[in-house]
């Protein structure tokens, strides 16, 4: 059907054909254009945001292009904020998808599959779904997984914590003070 339809608009010349369309961008951006990760230190467990970790530009359908410095972080012990959506089971999960945003998935266009974590429990440590923030920690696994000419997956992670995200408020922070980084990386 798509295939009709973009035939349609290049008969009609909405659309020129693709030979004379500009190639979209498909490379990473430089590293003077994005934050290089700091390579990981032994026995190191790094807070890592889920935008940040995917701070690069990627093209699903092409493939390649990802960066070195990310490449590096795979085995890294993380911890990760976002939303879960689940992939198969409704209760005793052990496979979802970890989101920065619920919004932009059910009300707005999906996250990038840089953007998406594709979190697995362990068998015996199956979890209740969520629909609020929660933290995960566990071994970040960096790979390009590709199914029929498209990528599924670059980030998968081997959870060993999952738990409900909470911040530590302390009596300054009810005086006006900003919450710090440290205390939007706790849980429970």
């Amino acid at each position: 059907m798509q295939a009709k339809l973009t035939v349609c608009r290049v008969n009609t010349g909405a659309v020129p054909p693709a030979s004379t369309q500009p190639a979209p961008a498909t490379q990473p951006l430089s590293p003077a254009a994005r934050k290089v990760h700091a390579k990981p230190q032994p026995g190191e467990t790094r807070p890592l945001d889920i935008k940040e970790l995917g701070n690069f530009e990627y093209d699903p359908e092409r493939g390649g292009g990802l960066p070195a410095d990310v490449q590096q972080l795979s085995g890294l012990s993380v911890r990760m904020t976002g939303f879960m959506v689940p992939l198969k089971e409704a209760e005793s999960i052990t496979e979802f998808a970890l989101v920065p945003s619920l919004g932009s998935c059910c009300f707005g266009a999906p996250p990038q599959i840089q953007h998406t974590i594709l979190v697995h429990c362990p068998a015996s440590a199956k979890v209740g779904f969520s629909g609020e923030l929660i933290v995960v920690e566990g071994a970040l696994r960096v790979e390009e997984k590709r199914e029929e000419n498209y990528t599924v997956s670059l980030f998968e992670m081997q959870a060993k914590t999952v738990k409900a995200f909470e911040i530590r408020l302390s009596p300054a922070d009810l005086s006006g003070r900003k919450p710090r980084s440290e205390d939007l990386n706790s849980a429970k």
